[in-house]
């Protein structure tokens, strides 16, 4: 089992892919994990306000990758 095979992210490719389009499915991947967050976040802040902040704290990190990634996309 690879990490990140139960994650639904949709399959990778094992061809060549251009440079943009790898950067553009990073970007999409980081933005579908930090929306997955986002509905995590609003869930455990009700029952669990520790496990909320450490959400919050990684979907912090995601989407400052996210707009990294942003910044090298061209087309």
């Amino acid at each position: 089992m690879q990490a990140g095979q139960n994650a639904n992210l949709g399959p990778v490719t094992d061809q060549f892919v251009n440079d943009y389009e790898v950067v553009k499915q990073l970007a999409q991947r980081y933005k579908t994990m930090s929306d997955r967050l986002e509905e995590r976040i609003e869930i455990t802040g009700k029952k669990d306000p520790v496990t909320q902040d450490l959400l919050i704290a990684l979907r912090s990190t995601l989407d400052l990758h996210l707009y990294k990634l942003r910044s090298f996309m061209y087309k």
